[in-house]
């Protein structure tokens, strides 16, 4: 019968309502499972192949599909510079695995997304699958019956695109498991301050989910400004999916709190009015947390990169001359010490925000020692003071140099300010008698 409908709308060339491509779509599958299959298109549900005039009808049912809505879900309205948007951030949690976190977390991605057609890309670590569920109960398929993902879906490749959100809406499931709060390695918690700080000027929505409200950093939690509690219940085909949705003004959550002790009330969705229900379970078709998108901070390091971050870093550290290594050792030549060294390497890393691994940056120090020992063996050499012979101090010593003298005296002078330090009264009084003249000339000032 929908299937007549569906021919009599096509045989008098009358635009075919979404309504009834829905109709029609249903009658293709027998259940989520089937309508999952890789071989949807080939064979029906018990492995037999389908007709030709059955593989004509699913071809023609979703590129009516398409063409109705893949048009509007691409749209994107380009923002001035200037135009801060409202922005939303939303935490579902709060109950253990299979409650419907992630469920509600599409909802909200999706809603927002047909909202906001100022979204130029959807960046989450769960693929999004292309379609609006609340206009049409199923995602979008090419004309061999594969998912079309949402034209506005950006796998999150790296933590560091982050900080690079610019007018869009970010899904990050299981927040806690991909950013850890505090006392964390010190570049995933350069992510966590980028979000709190620059998302909202930045125009980005933040949806989230945890199964611990609690997991995720503080600077997170003050910004979420609700909490989404799913209750999702299954008996076979048959899905019962609601949440409540709670405000939130605070790190520890305190409305939160109140509800969940049962001193507040909170509002129950979905509702008739913005935020209708979507057909289970079809909905669970727009996105597969099965396959979420494996992340790393940032790009490995490339061996091509390494001279090039070698030569950054020497190119920062005689600007800032960060501890002074640059002016004390690096421009003479010398070499500092290991910790003043690491010290600057680590200050580089962070400043300049290139958040490499310590592996990583294993790599660019030898290539940074290695460079700089090339410069250092093409520097034209110096003529030396011809100063005869050596020099002698008058505690017996001889230099060949007037500059290793004066590292000399300049010790024996550092002790004679601070004598109990380093040494007893025994060898204070054998350093006076080697040195009379320096020791008369400190008690003189």
């Amino acid at each position: 019968m929908k299937r007549s409908f569906f021919l009599l709308y096509r045989e008098r060339e009358i635009q075919i309502p979404l309504s009834v491509l829905a109709d029609v779509e249903r009658s293709f599958y027998q259940d989520l499972a089937d309508a999952s299959r890789p071989d949807v298109l080939e064979n029906d549900a018990d492995g037999n192949p389908r007709h030709e005039g059955d593989r004509w009808l699913m071809r023609e049912v979703w590129r009516l599909a398409r063409e109705n809505i893949l048009s509007i879900i691409s749209e994107v309205e380009p923002t001035p510079p200037h135009v801060i948007h409202d922005t939303e951030w939303i935490l579902s949690g709060g109950k253990a695995t299979g409650s419907g976190k992630t469920t509600v977390c599409v909802y909200y991605v999706l809603w927002f997304s047909q909202r906001n057609p100022w979204y130029k890309k959807i960046i989450s670590t769960v693929p999004i699958r292309a379609g609006n569920p609340f206009a049409y109960p199923f995602p979008l398929r090419d004309d061999d019956g594969k998912f079309l993902l949402h034209p506005k879906y950006w796998p999150l490749g790296t933590l560091r695109e982050l900080a690079d959100a610019r007018n869009s809406l970010v899904f990050t499931d299981e927040i806690d498991n991909l950013l850890p709060g505090r006392n964390f390695e010190d570049r995933r918690q350069w992510v966590i301050v980028q979000i709190a700080k620059n998302f909202r000027k930045n125009n980005v929505t933040h949806v989230s989910s945890t199964q611990y409200i609690m997991s995720p950093d503080p600077l997170l939690r003050q910004n979420y400004q609700l909490i989404a509690v799913p209750d999702l219940a299954k008996e076979g085909e048959d899905v019962r999916f609601t949440w409540v949705l709670i405000p939130n003004t605070g790190p520890d959550y305190p409305e939160y709190a109140a509800w969940k002790s049962g001193f507040r009330k909170a509002a129950e969705f979905p509702t008739d009015d913005g935020f209708p229900a979507p057909e289970f379970p079809w909905f669970f078709l727009f996105f597969d947390s099965a396959h979420k998108v494996p992340i790393m901070f940032q790009a490995p390091l490339d061996p091509a990169k390494v001279g090039l971050e070698a030569a950054d870093m020497k190119a920062w550290l005689q600007k800032s001359d960060s501890g002074g290594i640059w002016t004390k050792w690096l421009s003479k030549g010398e070499s500092p010490s290991s910790g003043d060294f690491n010290s600057a390497v680590r200050a580089w890393n962070i400043e300049a925000e290139k958040m490499w691994s310590g592996d990583e940056l294993l790599l660019i120090v030898q290539e940074f020692k290695r460079l700089f020992a090339v410069e250092e063996a093409q520097r034209p050499v110096e003529p030396m003071e011809n100063i005869g012979h050596a020099i002698a101090c008058e505690c017996g010593r001889k230099f060949l140099s007037r500059k290793m003298l004066e590292v000399h005296v300049s010790s024996v002078q550092n002790y004679m300010s601070n004598p109990d330090s380093h040494h007893t009264a025994k060898k204070f009084e054998a350093l006076k008698a080697q040195h009379p003249s320096l020791f008369k000339e400190a008690e003189a000032r």
